[in-house]
């Protein structure tokens, strides 16, 4: 099956932090937190593996979580970025409190619902 994602530009991180030009894609790294990406590539442990991905994966998680909270994000991605992201406590507090800063109130309050719609949702969807 062809990848049907639409690609938005991302930010230069690499840029903006003057990094090498070999530092972790910050497409691979968005693919990995939305799990379009599957672990076991050599690509993928590279690039996670690699100095300077984590304070990248903070920054990609974070403008996922933008994305998310304000309806940018894609619907390819809006599916896989809930089952990932809506499963852990500890992203999901972080995405209701990202929501109550950006003046999101009813995403905040809609995510406790959103979480028990998805754990009633088969696995294979």
């Amino acid at each position: 099956m062809a990848d049907e994602r639409p690609r938005r530009p991302l930010k230069s991180l690499n840029q903006e932090w003057n990094t090498e030009p070999d530092t972790p894609s910050e497409r691979t790294l968005r693919d990995y937190l939305l799990g379009w990406a599957t672990p076991q590539s050599d690509a993928i442990d590279a690039t996670i593996l690699a100095d300077g991905a984590s304070p990248m994966l903070d920054v990609i998680e974070d403008e996922l979580i933008e994305e998310y909270i304000t309806g940018e994000m894609s619907d390819a991605d809006r599916p896989r970025f809930e089952r990932r992201f809506l499963s852990s406590k500890q992203r999901l507090e972080k995405i209701r409190l990202s929501a109550m800063l950006l003046g999101r109130r009813d995403v905040a309050e809609g995510l406790s619902q959103r979480v028990a719609s998805l754990r009633q949702e088969p696995r294979g969807t």
